[in-house]
């Protein structure tokens, strides 16, 4: 297949990149929630410090809350995927599609990438980190990336926009963690997701918080684990076996409920579900204000991963 090359087209009501891939976790309103009286403003939650229980209590939680300061750019990194192919004539298609792209005109040729795998190609543009809004504090795609996305998904040949679908991605590191603390390696078919961990302003170790977590909870005989996805790294504790094959998957799910409430007698701070450290309380519709609770989940297999 022959292409023209790549040419910026001007499309009458074309929708525009506004950051809809964010987090879930950066893009929520501030949330004050009171139950002491000294407060701690992790990002773009509001928490409360001294509360009984909650992970911050292992040792070397408050260096990992250091982070970097409001406006400076966040660890992990992030690139534009633009366009992948499992066609047959995959190789050969990315290939001159980056031969394109590195002749536009804004284009840095040094920072489009190649990914030719197994069953797809890919094809990547840029590096990018995640800086703290000055005014708002929620983590947000530089500027760069914003212009260089709509460039990307702009560019046409002929009459074809082949990056149209370009959005953002984590770029692909080592996991942190013992892989055999990952939970997709859990034998059961339940377990109890208890903590949540996600970048801020002030925090930007997500995934080495999650596993300095299973870490003292292993130490302490507990059964735990930890999933870094995309933009949050989850911490689980037990792995809970199906009951008799006789029973439905509703019954099969009460009696891992069962299981889980046992564990969670045990230890209070798996009573409810933690945020970066801390517990979250949210009102009810009678007004009054509850810990949110910890979730009894299915354990995620690699073949059907449930974002919960």
């Amino acid at each position: 297949m022959r292409y023209k090359p790549l040419t910026f087209a001007s499309r009458h009501g074309w929708q525009r990149f506004r950051g809809r891939y964010e987090p879930a976790e950066d893009t929520i309103g501030v949330m004050s929630t009171r139950c002491g009286k000294v407060w701690q403003r992790l990002g773009c939650l509001t928490f409360v410090m001294g509360v009984a229980g909650g992970c911050h209590d292992w040792p070397g939680f408050d260096r990992l809350l250091a982070g970097p300061k409001a406006g400076s750019a966040h660890g992990e990194e992030w690139t534009i995927l633009c366009i992948e192919l499992d066609d047959p004539q995959r190789q050969h298609i990315v290939n001159r599609l980056a031969e394109a792209l590195r002749a536009v005109a804004g284009i840095d040729p040094k920072a489009v990438r190649i990914e030719h795998g197994e069953h797809a190609s890919r094809l990547y543009y840029g590096r990018y980190r995640k800086q703290a809004d000055r005014k708002t504090g929620a983590l947000t795609f530089p500027a760069r990336l914003r212009v260089d996305i709509d460039l990307i998904r702009h560019l046409s040949t002929g009459n074809r926009f082949p990056f149209v679908e370009a959005l953002p991605v984590l770029i692909a590191e080592q996991s942190a963690g013992p892989p055999e603390w990952d939970v997709h390696k859990a034998s059961g078919p339940f377990t109890l997701q208890i903590a949540r961990f996600f970048n801020t302003p002030s925090f930007d170790q997500r995934k080495e918080a999650a596993v300095e977590y299973v870490r003292q909870l292993r130490q302490e005989g507990f059964e735990a684990y930890y999933w870094h996805q995309d933009a949050r790294s989850l911490v689980f504790v037990g792995n809970f076996p199906s009951a008799p094959e006789r029973f439905g998957p509703h019954e099969q799910k009460a009696a891992a409920q069962l299981e889980a409430d046992r564990l969670a007698a045990r230890k209070e701070e798996f009573q409810y579900m933690t945020f970066n450290g801390y517990p979250r309380r949210t009102r009810t519709a009678t007004g009054q204000w509850v810990r949110d609770a910890p979730l009894l989940v299915e354990v995620p297999r690699r073949e059907n991963l449930a974002p919960w």
